[in-house]
């Protein structure tokens, strides 16, 4: 039976694959399995070795690929297997993100974990859209709500009074289905209906979009601009400085996929110039560079295979030149000039006025040279 493994619970961070830890880079080259979310950028699984077994687990409002009870047990029969595993989940672990209770159930069943934590969307999504969740004169405290409690509840947990009139800035996770209802609470509780208001759907990525409004107006205007989760809703003050601070969805290439078809050992370069514009890069190489293959128009045959003394004269001249097996019938220029027909013949004559070199052996050195005088 093989020794137990160990999990590590992973945050990827808000959605931008830049944003992962060190830490977390280092638990993904060392997994031989990654249970991932939804929304996490595919371009961190290939940083796990290419053996890496990988097993997607993603949710989405009202459709789990897995129950949360599946992926605990889950968690727990992979360590099981020896295996070094790696939850990669979305944002931070325990912010919003059932780490707590993946922990829980590692836990009670002896299983050793680690927790790296990631940079949430809490902070960062808003800092993409130009919004400060803090800023001196406007707001000395922010408070983190889900917009999604557990239906199962008798009744919500979340204090609307305090969170109205005692929180400057309020920053909502997995609240786009009820924006409404949460907009509605908060005037109701006492906070102003003028209260700046910003939405932002798919924040640090490429497809981000934010719509501004108030606490009056901004379901209207989300359902109006036909913005859907995954979303994270901003309430305060400091939401009135996206139109001064805003630096990510206002660069050149902002919105545009452009597709990069140069080889693949170049395309990482023009890529990132492409990504720092605001463009999203999508990598197809359409060519591939090798090394260097000469093909010549050549009487000679190749270095024989059977053992026979023949040796193509050009072999020394230089070591790039590879022979290609040729047709079986030469071509008019490689045939004694007797065999040749009348038009052939006179093609050739006509050739050989403007270019000595034309009908000249193949097997002379200075003939190659003149050829091909950037070759040799």
């Amino acid at each position: 039976m093989s020794a137990t493994g160990k999990v590590w619970l992973v945050g990827a961070g808000p959605g931008d694959p830049g944003l992962i830890t060190m830490a977390g880079v280092a638990c993904l080259a060392g997994a031989e399995a990654v249970v991932y979310d939804r929304l996490v950028d595919p371009r961190l699984l290939d940083l796990a070795p290419p053996d890496a077994e990988r097993i997607s687990v993603g949710k989405a409002a009202a459709s789990h690929s897995l129950p949360q009870e599946d992926i605990n047990a889950l968690l727990v029969a992979k360590a099981r297997e020896g295996k070094s595993v790696v939850r990669l989940k979305g944002g931070d672990p325990f912010v919003f993100g059932r780490g707590g209770e993946e922990a829980e159930a590692l836990a009670a069943a002896g299983i050793p974990f680690e927790v790296v934590p990631g940079v949430t969307s809490a902070v960062a999504v808003p800092a993409y859209a130009g919004i400060p969740v803090t800023h001196r004169r406007m707001a000395s405290s922010f408070a983190v709500v889900t917009g999604h409690e557990d239906p199962t509840k008798d009744e919500s947990s979340i204090d609307w009074e305090h969170l109205a009139k005692g929180v400057d800035t309020l920053v909502f996770l997995m609240g786009g289905a009820n924006l409404g209802e949460i907009a509605r609470r908060l005037v109701e509780c006492g906070r102003a209906p003028h209260t700046p208001t910003a939405v932002v759907r798919w924040g640090t990525t490429p497809h981000q979009q934010t719509v501004a409004g108030t606490l009056a107006d901004i379901a209207d205007r989300v359902a109006k601009a036909g913005l859907t989760p995954p979303v994270v809703t901003v309430v305060g003050e400091v939401a009135a400085l996206r139109d001064k601070l805003r630096w990510y969805d206002n660069r050149p290439l902002f919105g545009k996929r452009i597709l990069v078809t140069r080889a693949r050992g170049q395309a990482g370069v023009l890529s990132q110039a492409l990504a720092e514009l605001g463009a999203e890069p999508v990598e197809l190489p359409a060519i591939e560079i090798k090394p260097r293959v000469e093909r010549l128009c050549d009487t000679s045959t190749p270095p024989s295979t059977t053992g026979s003394s023949s040796r193509a004269p050009t072999a020394s001249i230089s070591s790039s030149i590879t022979y290609v097996k040729q047709d079986a019938t030469p071509a008019p220029w490689a045939a004694p000039a007797s065999a040749r027909s009348g038009r052939e013949r006179r093609r050739c004559s006509r050739a050989s006025a403007s270019s000595p070199t034309c009908c000249r052996s193949a097997s002379s050195p200075r003939a190659l040279s003149t050829r091909f005088p950037n070759r040799l």
